[in-house]
């Protein structure tokens, strides 16, 4: 036992402050405690409970006695400077809670006031930058949804489309004098109009080269027809005669070529009708430009017509639709053309294969639709 306490009050002195061991010389001290640790030499180094004999005169009987109380003392001391560390540490505990505690509201506060900051910033630099895209977005959408197809369209119509090229930064265009206001999209407009008039005269140029294309062909063609319709009325050999067939459907093939140019040049068919015609005589009309004619199958009823405007552009649509119906499946299967009646007054033209899908398109009433 007091080889332990030895061991304590050397960890004691090895880790308390001077303050502290100070408090504890100061405090553990007295007679008591010094006739405590004098009869535990003793007895440790004489090893017998007679103390009378020594110089502490205390009899065997008295001893225990009298050491209890003296290391009764000395304990009560030790607990006295106990509570005293104890004390100071739990205040040296608080003062450090109390800094940490202010260092982190410090850093709290300084933190969110940053952070802020920030987000201030970032949305006077975002409201700076999307302000004006905003409104270069919507001068861009006005521009290209209502004055630049405006434009096209006025400059497409115009007959004299150089002089209107010259006259369009003159203040006598009233276009040009809608365009330079607002100030701020006076040079986009500007650029706009410019690339307008170029398309409109890119546009003109491709449509008069469409035209020519197609006023060629077809004087070839219609001298290639003249041509092989003699030839049909003089040959006897069945082969040839079918080989100069064939030819004839290829040569309506290239009218309806020709024609589409005129059609992507803006121009109407020159061929009309004045009256209406039976749907079913268009139907025909167009299954007889069709090379395999004889694989058709029509099912329309009788008692539908078509306006006579509306005849070439249905014959032509049919034509497009029925051939590849027959050239896209195989030989040996039908193609049927059916109509079908709507509740809005017009019809529904279905053309139906049995191949790979490539092409299927129907027309209602009186106007031809894609297919």
């Amino acid at each position: 036992m007091v080889a332990g306490q030895s061991t304590a009050a050397t960890a004691f002195d090895a880790t308390a402050t001077a303050a502290e061991q100070s408090s504890f010389t100061r405090i553990v001290a007295g007679p008591l405690v010094r006739k405590a640790v004098d009869i535990e030499q003793y007895v440790v180094s004489t090893g017998s409970l007679d103390i009378g004999n020594g110089a502490l005169n205390i009899s065997a009987r008295d001893a225990p006695g009298q050491w209890y109380s003296a290391m009764s003392d000395t304990i009560d001391k030790m607990q006295t400077v106990q509570l005293g560390v104890a004390r100071n540490l739990v205040a040296r505990a608080q003062v450090l809670q109390r800094g940490a505690e202010r260092s982190a509201l410090f850093i709290g506060i300084l933190a969110a006031a940053i952070l802020i900051l920030v987000l201030i910033a970032t949305f006077a630099v975002a409201r700076s930058l999307v302000l004006p895209l905003r409104r270069l977005r919507e001068g861009a959408l006005d521009i290209a949804t209502v004055q630049l197809p405006e434009r096209v369209r006025q400059l497409g119509e115009t007959q004299d489309l150089l002089r209107a090229w010259r006259c369009r930064r003159s203040t006598c265009c009233p276009w040009m004098r809608s365009a330079r206001s607002p100030a701020h999209s006076t040079r986009c407009t500007r650029r706009a109009v410019r690339l307008a008039g170029n398309e409109a005269l890119l546009r003109r140029s491709f449509n008069a080269m469409f035209v020519s294309l197609s006023r060629r062909s077809q004087s070839l063609i219609e001298r290639l027809v003249r041509m092989i319709d003699s030839l049909e009325q003089n040959e006897e050999d069945p082969r040839r005669l079918s080989n100069l067939f064939t030819m004839d459907h290829l040569v309506t093939r290239m009218r309806r070529n020709s024609e589409n140019l005129l059609l992507l040049a803006g121009h109407e068919s020159a061929r009309k009708w004045s009256e209406p015609v039976p749907l079913t005589d268009v139907a025909r009309a167009a299954i007889s430009e069709i090379e395999q004619y004889n694989r058709v199958v029509l099912k329309i009823q009788p008692g539908v017509v078509v306006s006579g405007h509306a005849v070439s552009d249905v014959v032509h649509l049919l034509a497009e639709l029925i051939e590849n119906a027959t050239v896209f499946s195989a030989s040996d299967t039908q193609v049927l053309v059916s109509v079908q009646e709507l509740a809005s007054g017009g019809v529904l033209i279905q053309v139906s294969d049995s191949g790979v899908g490539v092409f299927r398109g129907s027309a209602g009433g009186d106007e031809p639709a894609a297919g």
